[in-house]
């Protein structure tokens, strides 16, 4: 994982701060999940407001990693 960071983010200057807004946006709307629409003790994922976050969290680290990899392979082309 070190590797992939390293390569990906060292030519492109704002790759940290693209990924670090969609990873905090993920946790942001994890929260929002939990608040509006979460179980009330029936759902073991989204019951606790710790778990969705960090859901969420993983869901937009995911997304930031696909869009890189894919801006990455459309300028390689």
């Amino acid at each position: 994982m070190r590797k992939f960071f390293k390569n990906h983010f060292k030519s492109d200057s704002g790759a940290w701060l693209k990924f670090t807004a969609v990873v905090v946006l993920g946790a942001g709307l994890g929260y929002l999940y939990y608040r509006f629409w979460g179980c009330n003790g029936t759902c073991p994922l989204t019951e606790n407001a710790n778990i969705t976050v960090a859901l969420g969290t993983l869901f937009g680290a995911n997304l930031s990693i696909d869009f890189i990899l894919k801006k990455k392979k459309k300028s390689s082309e």
